[in-house]
This record gives structure tokens, sequence and C-alpha cells, in this order.
């Protein structure tokens, strides 16, 4: 069930960047949509086993771009996270279900970009929400080490993950860094365990979309 975990696989890529990325919004300037469509699909832990189900998302895809909304529980009280989607554009290019083995395949055309974050308050659930227009690869992990990055490309035709980083306890000073970029608070380093004294960033839910 559990398609990949991000962070492992951009690390040992050495991909250590933090991509800050300003909220995103429709671009209202196109015309009305010509179609619409949604999806719904469960929120599971990246832990296995096993993997449990700990709330769901929703897609909205349409014209100009892909909508996200999950809702979640289990999280860590006072822990900053955030949420990315994993575009795959051509999914028919995966080597087999798209997962962890396909980010870096030239022909499933992926990108990760960033979609939301916030600070986990006491009862440890949380909504993330956000929206990709196509054609905009703003806060792409990828542009940001210079790999080819095309963010969305058609919103119908892409196969959608969307996971759930946690970057640790709110860091006053460094929340910012913590909701906003993929590597917030913390190092390759103690992602690895390596014991330099900062919180692993973990990759711990993530959700499905199929086109």
């Amino acid at each position: 069930m559990t398609r990949f975990s991000i962070a492992p696989v951009l690390m040992g890529a050495a991909l250590v960047v933090a991509c800050e990325s300003e909220p995103f919004s429709p671009d209202t300037s196109e015309p009305a949509f010509a179609k619409a469509g949604a999806s719904t699909a469960d929120v599971f832990t990246l832990t296995v086993p096993p993997v449990q189900v700990e709330g769901s998302s929703r897609v909205t895809r349409n014209n100009n771009g892909v909508s996200a909304t999950l809702h979640t529980s289990e999280l860590v009280p006072g822990h900053a996270y955030t949420m990315w989607m994993v575009i795959f554009n051509e999914p028919a290019g995966c080597s087999g279900a798209c997962g962890g083995d396909d980010l870096f395949n030239a022909a499933a055309v992926v990108d990760v970009v960033y979609v939301a974050g916030n600070v986990v308050g006491d009862a440890g659930t949380s909504t993330f929400s956000g929206r990709r227009s196509a054609g905009d690869n703003s806060g792409s992990v990828f542009a940001a080490v210079g790999l080819p990055a095309p963010g969305l490309i058609d919103p119908f035709a892409a196969e959608v993950h969307l996971v759930v980083r946690d970057h640790g306890e709110a860091i006053p000073g460094q929340v910012p860094a913590q909701i906003n970029t993929f590597e917030g608070a913390c190092t390759v380093e103690s992602s690895f365990r390596l014991g330099d004294g900062s919180y692993p960033c973990l990759d711990v839910q993530f959700s499905v979309h199929l086109p």
C-alpha cells in the first residue's frame, strides 16, 4: 500500500534544499473551466507494518490546475508539518505502480512541489490545503537543485501523491522555514539519524490520487 517516502530518495541524491514557497491561488485570468473532476482517498501512515488509515484527502482537478485538501490525525502536537505533491505527469511511464523508484524516471515526467504547511495543535489533527496551477513549478524541490522541474502539466492526466512531512517541534524563529521548506530545521545528517542533534525530517503519511 505504501508507495514511497520522498526524503530518503531525494537525500540519497544529495537534494538537500530549502525551497521557500509562496501561497498558491487560482489563476482567475483564465476563462471558465471547461471540465472538472474530483477524487477522494484514504491517508495512510508510512510505517510498515502496519499501514494505518489516519484521515482522508480530496483532489479537485480543472483545466487550470489541481486543488488538494488533506485532513489527518495522529500527528505530534506542537510539531511543524508540510504537505508535498508528488506529480507523475506521465503515469504510464512508471515502472509499475508509481512510487519512489520512479522519482527520477524521465519517462514518468515527475516533480515534487510544495502545497501547504502548519503547526499542529493539541489534538494532533490537521488540515492541509493548497492549489497547484498547470505550468507552475514554483516550490519545486527538483528546480531548487537544477533538475528538470515540469511542475504540473496536464491536471487530468497526472497521478498525484500527497505526502505529509514532519519537521519536528516548532522552533521560535524557524517556524516559517519549518512549514514552508523541504529541509526546514533539519539536516541530511539528522534525517539519516547520524546524531547531529537536529530533528530528523520524516515523511509520515501519504495518499494517492490516480488520474
